[in-house]
């Protein structure tokens, strides 16, 4: 059976909201290679490079970034949340995320969990405390 294909509604949003996810993880000091290699050295460094997160909770994850992370760094998944209105009432919500990109970055103050910006990690010599998903 052929599935039945139907027209999506024209979507109209009122407004965006950019967003910014953690991903559960930390990069593991070895990276990946990039999948299927290509000889020249040149189309390799335009690749991304595959980096497995490591998390007990959740196992392993293999995911591509722009370049290896340095220490501290944690993956971060850029979103955008398309708002629209319902027609009766006004009602506003979210009705569309389109996932951008993922990017390395320094966990903010607001991704940990702890509450505070300047508590200091019992993980060896490292100057703040990373958020409680990648630990």
């Amino acid at each position: 059976m052929r599935p039945v294909r139907r027209a999506l509604d024209l979507l109209t949003a009122v407004d965006t909201i950019e967003n910014r996810y953690l991903l559960w993880g930390r990069p593991l000091a070895r990276s990946l290679p990039p999948h299927d290699e290509p000889s020249s050295s040149a189309v390799q460094a335009a690749e991304p490079r595959w980096v497995r997160l490591a998390e007990a909770r959740i196992g392993l994850l293999d995911v591509p970034l722009p370049r290896a992370p340095r220490t501290d760094e944690c993956v971060y998944l850029r979103t955008v949340e398309y708002v629209t209105t319902e027609p009766e009432h006004g009602n506003a919500s979210v009705t569309e995320e389109r996932l951008v990109e993922l990017f390395l970055a320094m966990p903010r103050p607001s991704d940990a969990t702890s509450g505070t910006s300047t508590s200091t990690s019992t993980h060896g010599p490292q100057s703040r405390r990373l958020p409680e998903a990648t630990r």
